[in-house]
């Protein structure tokens, strides 16, 4: 639902003084310059009990800072003596001041929201404060409590719309409890990755906690490489994060989490398996390839030799592209009749009508990252069949005489070494 805020510059200029008021509310929030303030003191609706904020920003920090306070005088007991102005480092420039036109914030009140507003500005993490210590937060009756969280409602939406978003969570401040509805996952079948991340408006943002991938692929893009250099102190020994990070893009998050190369909004899904790039409509932010172009396929996969380790059979299927002639392969282990395409396995991408459901469904969603020209994949996770020929279609993309085509190292079939007992 809407709501009408109105913001009065009370000396006609954007760089004067300014008062944020919403209908059917008895807050005001005042905005001044630390030099407007000796010009404001004979106005009595400011210099009334509240809440006051000083902000500014010190020399040495990138950070800007707030000090949260209160007053039964709020105007002239902002600018009285404060500690951490003491040493000359620090110097606030404006004040925002939280009043009542009713008069109804007493001593209590004010302390409570004193209490309340340092505690949300914290929690936030936005603004470095500079009372280090929490405010005293004094006991009152429930319907006196309830009202004036309703003032910290009016306050925090006051706050946001002068231009301080001292309330909005930062990316440390941001956690999955309040975003129950709009979450986004990023899972692997086999557990080797699970993250969770929300949008916001720092960036695409994923969740400490989330488990990520403990190997980079060579096909990762080179800034998710260094981005994994730049927060390896945020990431322990079982690879989880242990605080929240910002990505551009929910491509750049999905590669990061990974390891490798993956379309974002394909990939994040909300809690009802619906991927992002739906939700949103937004298709532009596809696989990212790498910078260096991709080369031509490898006749063999290195780092995965076909071996008989005397507890499973590794088999080959090579096929060849109809228009290049570019000879590419995929692995598989046989074990319990089983039928496993390994990790790294070259898929053709091109799909005819043969093609089993089942492989057609594994197709869609196992983790892989397409060639450059579009003609084959390289996939990032062992796929489990019943069948051999189920697997040569995931493999070939159409129908598949598995035991044809697969074979062992000498060259024998799978057919062939059925017949000899394997």
């Amino acid at each position: 639902m809407g709501e009408t805020l109105h913001l009065y510059m009370m000396d006609g200029d954007a760089d004067g003084r300014w008062r944020v008021e919403k209908t059917k509310s008895n807050c005001y929030m005042y905005k001044l310059s630390r030099q407007d303030v000796d010009k404001s003191k004979n106005l009595d609706y400011i210099n009334t009990p509240g809440i006051y904020f000083l902000y500014g920003r010190d020399t040495d920090s990138p950070i800007p800072f707030v000090y949260v306070g209160q007053g039964e005088h709020c105007l002239d007991r902002s600018i009285e003596p404060h500690k951490f102005e003491s040493d000359g480092s620090s110097y606030w420039t404006e004040v925002v001041c939280f009043v009542s036109n009713d008069s109804h914030f007493d001593q209590g009140a004010i302390s409570y929201l004193e209490n309340r507003f340092w505690n949300e500005i914290k929690k936030a993490g936005r603004y470095l404060l500079k009372n280090a210590v929490e405010p005293h937060k004094p006991k009152l009756k429930d319907y006196v409590a309830d009202s004036l969280e309703g003032d910290i409602l009016d306050a925090k939406m006051f706050m946001g719309t002068i231009g301080y978003p001292a309330f909005v969570p930062s990316v440390k401040g941001i956690d999955a409890t309040g975003h129950k509805d709009d979450l986004l996952y990023l899972t692997t079948g086999s557990d080797k990755w699970k993250a969770t991340a929300v949008m916001s408006a720092d960036g695409f943002i994923v969740l400490k906690g989330s488990i990520i991938s403990d190997t980079i692929a060579k096909s990762c893009p080179e800034k998710v490489k260094q981005l994994r250099k730049q927060h390896q102190d945020k990431i322990n020994s079982d690879h989880e994060l242990l605080e929240n990070i910002p990505f551009d893009s929910p491509s750049y998050a999905a590669s990061f989490v990974s390891g490798y190369s993956i379309s974002g909004p394909k990939e994040w899904k909300n809690k009802d398996g619906i991927n992002l790039g739906s939700l949103s409509g937004d298709t532009t932010d596809e696989t990212i390839v790498p910078a260096d172009p991709a080369p031509s396929a490898p006749a063999s996969i290195p780092d995965q030799p076909i071996q008989d380790d005397g507890t499973a059979l590794y088999l080959q299927y090579e096929w060849t592209d109809r228009k290049t002639k570019q000879r590419f392969i995929a692995k598989c282990k046989v074990s319990d009749d089983a039928y496993i395409v390994l990790t790294n396995s070259q898929i053709r991408m091109s799909e005819s009508k043969g093609l089993a459901l089942k492989a057609k469904t594994e197709r869609e969603h196992v983790k892989k990252t397409v060639s450059a020209d579009g003609i084959s994949a390289v996939i990032h996770e062992d796929v489990k069949f019943n069948s051999a020929s189920t697997a040569g279609g995931f493999v070939d993309g159409g129908s598949c005489n598995g035991k044809t085509a697969w074979k062992d190292k000498t060259g024998k079939t799978l057919k062939e070494l059925i017949a000899n007992g394997l």
